[in-house]
């Protein structure tokens, strides 16, 4: 589940559409993967990094495509329903 503004727009979506579709397709896998085996179970092999200092608790989904990097910045929450 991506964020959503006040008013309806999903950055995360916006972005990954403006992707070409292989980034698309393996930045959805790495956050499929690691919803599956959720931090820190979740090694990323450098896909999926976590970040340190005022970033602490944010995740970073790196792609590369050619010469050109994607960055897909995450906030991991687990979600309780009950």
């Amino acid at each position: 589940m991506f964020y959503k503004t006040k008013a309806g727009k999903v950055p995360a979506e916006t972005f990954l559409d403006e992707c070409p579709d292989s980034v698309d397709i393996r930045i959805n896998a790495v956050l499929k993967a690691v919803s599956e085996s959720p931090p820190p179970r979740f090694s990323g092999g450098g896909m999926w990094e976590a970040m340190h200092g005022d970033m602490a608790g944010y995740y970073e989904v790196r792609v590369r495509a050619g010469k050109d990097l994607f960055s897909l910045f995450v906030c991991w929450t687990i979600m309780v329903q009950g």
